[in-house]
């Protein structure tokens, strides 16, 4: 995800990166694209959701998740979100 800054009063504004893995894509306006589907989610889940769809079917730790996402969640809440 690359940041950039509004000319005209310098908020931060984020362009998202197309990615995809199989039937998942995250569009270039950073939303989940599920089986042609939208998919809303809060900004925690949808963190968790990007960084597993990033991985591409390569394992991620609780930890590692957990961390990607900062201090708003624990171990355990990443068990329940997946």
């Amino acid at each position: 995800m690359q940041e950039h800054h509004c000319p005209s009063c310098g908020a931060q504004l984020k362009i998202f990166e197309i990615v995809s893995y199989g039937n998942v894509t995250i569009t270039d306006s950073g939303l989940i694209n599920f089986n042609s589907k939208i998919i809303v989610l809060p900004p925690s889940q949808f963190l968790l959701a990007e960084a597993l769809i990033r991985a591409r079917g390569r394992s991620l730790t609780r930890s590692a998740l957990a961390n990607l996402v900062g201090t708003s969640i624990n171990d355990s809440t990443v068990t329940k979100y997946i």
